[in-house]
């Protein structure tokens, strides 16, 4: 049994919040990719998209592979997409591949509205 199973998604005007919990893997991402694609589908009800990762405790690198396809999907729409909350293993990863040098990354969602907003 795999230790992810959900992907949440909630809506703050504009601002979308997608938490996935457990393992962000190559059986997890594509849940992962269709919250996405429906924040994405909806430029207008969305203008920040920020992936918590809060309650990942593992991320492979199809995950990763699917974060950037994000940015890039949500740059494409004119949606400003972040990443938010990562653990210290979670920051780590972002910060050997660089990745936290291409998506905005923040420690909470509060901090992502503060930055993103001004």
């Amino acid at each position: 049994m795999r230790g992810h199973q959900t992907v949440t998604s909630k809506s703050h005007a504009d601002f979308v919040v997608i938490t996935p919990v457990g393992e962000l893997d190559m059986y997890s991402t594509p849940e992962l990719r269709a919250e996405i694609g429906q924040a994405l589908g909806a430029p207008d009800r969305c203008a920040v998209l920020c992936v918590d990762l809060s309650e990942v405790n593992f991320m492979d690198s199809s995950a990763l592979g699917e974060l950037v396809r994000a940015h890039r999907a949500g740059t494409k729409a004119g949606v400003t997409f972040c990443l938010v909350g990562a653990n210290s293993t979670g920051r780590r990863i972002l910060q050997w591949t660089q990745l936290d040098q291409v998506i905005p990354t923040f420690a909470s969602v509060a901090d992502a509205r503060l930055s993103l907003r001004q």
